[in-house]
């Protein structure tokens, strides 16, 4: 017993002691697939098992670029924990108890060469596992190609549940993750002049239930200056969302890429301005079948809540005097057979509300899937005053509703 517990540690060590050389093959090899890769120090501890790696670095292109600096990826500290040695000697799979990684940074542009397949490099799978894996305070930078602006910004806190990354020598790389959660999101989208903000957000993708909680959508300008920045009359938008629910949520990146959900539950609080005094820009306004179908992926929902909301809409027109305001509080609606891949079936949206903190407002829509098919709408309305759209009629046609 005793020969097999000392036989044991010394493979132990001996695997951990040949670490270091691995790990510097697998840097060679990226070199070879052009990238420039540097780190501060790297050290392997068996007693422990841990492995730690300071300040890593992977530049890609690096002098194919108007851009200040190339595309990359930046670590500021990777502690790996809990190597599992029998998986490595026999399968050639790396396999980690937990794998965290701080201050992790990516720079990509657009038509990115950072993930350019180089499976004809690689002399045998290989394959990376986690049980779990965090990035703490990840930063994402994606810029476009010509100036390197930036496009989007994203910084969160990342934890990935059940990670693995298989590098087959003749197949295309693959990944499964059995769940994926964020803490606070923020999310820059600097040509468009908004930010994101997200609380919480979580992908279980073994009882398939997405929620999302707290999301703000912020203008990084005010209501006059918004569209001033961008030179022509728009919306802006100003909304709280506090949750999105889902359930029997799937993805598949197959032959095209495919989100599906069940009952899905959402509640808002949204301002809309626009002012109609900017040069207006004609374009041609798609019915919202039309602009599902503009989605780059494949959308599913079998059925959509919107439970307790509010939506206001606010204009300055052009030779008014002030901005007209409408708005629709308690609003409950019903939305079912979203669906952006079929051109036979409707979808539906039941929808009710107040008005302007009125009258009450009732409106069943259906819309074709197929757009050349003409929509359905039908509504009601009772308990309403009037002149209480005298706020929105009044600064946009000088007409005032006395009774």
């Amino acid at each position: 017993m005793l020969i097999g517990v000392g036989a044991f540690f010394w493979l132990r060590s001996y695997v951990f002691a040949n670490i270091s050389a691995r790990i510097d093959e697998k840097i060679s090899s990226m070199k070879l697939s052009g990238f420039n890769v540097r780190y501060d120090s790297l050290s392997v501890d068996w007693r422990t098992n841990v492995i730690i790696v300071e300040n890593l670095v992977l530049e890609k292109n690096a002098y194919d670029t108007a851009c200040v600096y190339p595309e990359f990826i930046a670590v500021g500290k990777i502690r790996a924990e809990g190597l599992r040695l029998w998986p490595l000697i026999f399968n050639n799979i790396l396999s980690f108890e937990d794998l965290s990684l701080e201050k992790w940074r990516m720079v990509m542009r657009q038509n990115s060469q950072l993930f350019a397949d180089s499976s004809s490099e690689r002399e045998k799978d290989f394959t990376l596992r986690a049980d779990r894996v965090s990035f703490k305070s990840a930063d994402l930078t994606y810029t476009d190609s010509s100036q390197c602006d930036m496009i989007t910004g994203i910084k969160s806190d990342i934890t990935i549940e059940a990670l693995a990354l298989s590098f087959p020598v003749t197949e295309p790389f693959s990944y499964e993750v059995d769940g994926l959660s964020l803490g606070y999101t923020e999310v820059k989208l600097p040509q468009a002049l908004y930010t994101f903000k997200i609380r919480e957000t979580k992908l279980d993708l073994l009882t398939n239930v997405f929620r999302a909680d707290s999301i703000q959508v912020i203008p990084d300008a005010g209501k006059f200056e918004f569209s001033r920045k961008l030179g022509y009359e728009t919306d802006r938008f100003d909304a709280l969302i506090p949750f999105v629910r889902a359930d029997n949520v799937f993805f598949s990146f197959n032959d095209s890429s495919q989100i599906t959900a069940g009952f899905t539950e959402i509640q808002i609080y949204l301002k809309v301005f626009r002012d109609k005094r900017l040069p207006f820009v004609k374009k041609n306004k798609l019915l919202p079948i039309a602009q599902l179908q503009d989605l780059p992926f494949d959308l599913l929902i079998d059925s959509l809540k919107v439970t307790k909301s509010y939506v206001e809409y606010e204009e300055f027109a052009e030779g008014s005097a002030e901005a007209g305001k409408v708005y629709f509080d308690n609003l409950y609606a019903t939305i079912t057979n979203i669906n952006n891949s079929s051109t036979t079936g409707n979808t539906q949206m039941r929808a009710q509300a107040n008005l302007v903190g009125q009258g009450n407002v009732k409106l069943f829509v259906t819309f074709p899937l197929n757009t050349d098919k003409t929509s359905q709408l039908a509504g009601s309305i009772v308990d309403f005053r009037i002149p209480e759209i005298n706020p929105m009629l009044t600064p946009a046609t000088n007409i005032k509703v006395e009774s």
